[in-house]
């Protein structure tokens, strides 16, 4: 039975809390792979014992597995605080809406951990990987291969990380929706082993918004979040927060991060576009840029959807933190640049994360800042803004 990611996180997580992740780590009979180039710190691992002890696969049957960059002089430093420091991050890739799509999708590197290279490749993660403060972290990039988004059918996880004194769980696009989808849950089981830890949320590019197309039927990712909802078994997975409040004909509905977020107990950042071309195409039905062949009420959806980000992003508790820009991009914190160009109001998005992420690990003895930093303007970056 396909049990997938979320039990694979689970799995995962407790080799790592009870290894310490040192040189003779023994990962039992899962596969590791070294990398050939680039950072040699990085570590590709085949959950094979998961697979077959406990159904964590791919689509395709394929154990699931992870890339792992372990932090600098783990053989033989002393500093417990840095082997105590880590970032989760789940790769995106959009979901499966259909029987026929996921066995299309079962043949490929999003559906099968065959066809993955024996390196991490830079191209797929995140530049939050490069900032300073997290050169010496253990980062986790967990491979997405099952198409739900982490959600279906779990059963009995069990988590680690003893002894964890931060943790950032993080994705973009599928796996932003993952780390949202299941903040609560593995921060209530993280906080058995390891309950001093400081735990927090990064959501980079999926702050969807439940809205019918620009023509008032319903989007691609609304028929995909309300079929994949039953079909993937994912009620056992989803925020049980967000399930109740909806009510059984709409539990489904929590596959929105508007949805969602309201019920995130864990403080998270969230990144994001007012303007993500993912978005627009798969929400809104909209396929033209703004202001080049737009007709005019397809551009006035354009804007609306943008302003009713900010709205719904502005009521969330003060404990969340955001950076929304006007630039068109989907998974901000990849590898283009715009972790450290894209900038509001003088300030760019690693510099602004970095203030609520240092705020809320208790650097500064506060932990009590807002940090929130919108483009004003509609569809052009206003003022100094720029992408």
């Amino acid at each position: 039975m396909l049990r997938t990611m979320i039990q694979l996180l689970a799995i995962f997580l407790t080799v790592f809390a009870l290894t310490s992740a040192t040189d003779d780590t023994e990962y039992s009979n899962d596969r590791m792979l070294m990398t050939q180039n680039g950072d040699t710190r990085w570590e590709n691992v085949l959950m094979t014992d998961a697979a077959s002890n406990n159904g964590a696969v791919c689509l395709d049957g394929s154990p699931g597995g992870y890339y792992i960059r372990r932090r600098l002089n783990h053989t033989n430093d002393t500093n417990t605080d840095d082997e105590n420091n880590w970032v989760i991050f789940h790769q995106g890739g959009g979901w499966c809406g259909s029987d026929t799509n996921c066995l299309q999708r079962s043949k490929g590197q999003f559906g099968s951990s065959n066809f993955w290279g024996p390196t991490y490749d830079e191209s797929q993660g995140s530049e939050l990987f490069s900032s300073p403060l997290f050169e010496n972290y253990t980062i986790v990039f967990a491979m997405y291969c099952d198409g739900t988004s982490w959600t279906s059918d779990v059963d009995h996880p069990v988590i680690g990380l003893r002894n964890a004194t931060n943790v950032l769980y993080s994705g973009c696009s599928a796996g932003a929706l993952t780390a949202l989808l299941h903040i609560n849950y593995i921060a209530s089981r993280l906080s058995v082993f390891s309950p001093n830890a400081t735990f927090l949320g990064l959501s980079d590019g999926m702050f969807s918004l439940d809205r019918n197309q620009f023509n008032s039927r319903p989007g691609l990712f609304q028929r995909i979040a309300k079929w994949g909802y039953s079909a993937w078994n994912s009620s056992y997975s989803i925020n049980a927060g967000c399930r109740e409040s909806r009510g059984i004909e709409d539990e489904w509905k929590c596959m929105f991060a508007e949805h969602v977020s309201m019920h995130a107990e864990t403080p998270a950042f969230f990144v994001s576009s007012k303007y993500d071309p993912w978005q627009l195409r798969a929400i809104l039905g909209i396929k033209c840029e703004y202001d080049v062949g737009c007709p005019a009420h397809q551009e006035t959806s354009y804007v609306l959807y943008g302003q009713s980000m900010v709205r719904s992003l502005e009521i969330l508790p003060e404990k969340h933190g955001y950076y929304v820009s006007n630039c068109i991009r989907h998974c901000l914190t990849g590898s283009r640049g715009n972790w450290n160009r894209m900038m509001i109001d003088d300030v760019n998005m690693e510099d602004a994360f970095l203030m609520w992420y240092e705020d809320k690990i208790n650097v500064s003895g506060s932990n009590n800042h807002t940090v929130r930093f919108v483009d004003t303007g509609d569809v052009e970056p206003s003022g100094t803004n720029r992408c």
